[in-house]
């Protein structure tokens, strides 16, 4: 077969693995994948800042993320 031919053939399969999958609903949607990152590094930051304006960094209060977890048990 020819390069040409192998690529096609390639491109060809890959196509309908992707067709296959979005079809299940097992092929990832990149854009929502995306602006859930971008929320991410900005919930982020937001918190660094807010930690640097307050002095105060309740992740590292042990016994405060302790009264969380069971509060949430109850």
């Amino acid at each position: 077969m020819s390069t040409t031919a192998v690529i096609f053939v390639s491109v060809f399969l890959k196509g309908l693995l992707v067709a296959y999958l979005v079809h299940k609903g097992w092929w990832p949607d990149w854009e929502k994948r995306a602006l859930r990152r971008e929320e991410h590094k900005r919930v982020i930051k937001a918190y660094e800042e807010w930690c640097e304006q307050t002095g105060h960094r309740p992740a590292a209060d042990h016994a405060a993320l302790a009264r969380l977890d069971w509060r949430r048990a109850r």
